[in-house]
């Protein structure tokens, strides 16, 4: 599934929540998720930037 739109929300201390637009929707889905999922998510997302980054930079010296 595509997404338009995806982001996280913590309503009260202790609830978190994935929100998600598909991309062929008007309607956000609320997805109610545990704080090991949350930690999950950030974690991973740090990664998966961080990595991207590093290869981005190997590339343009590379081209250099």
């Amino acid at each position: 599934m595509m997404v338009k739109l995806a982001y996280l929300i913590s309503p009260e201390q202790g609830r978190y929540y994935l929100m998600i637009q598909p991309a062929d929707q008007d309607e956000v889905i609320q997805i109610e998720i545990e704080d090991f999922h949350l930690a999950n998510i950030v974690a991973d997302g740090a990664h998966f930037l961080l990595r991207k980054s590093i290869l981005q930079k190997e590339a343009s010296h590379e081209r250099a």
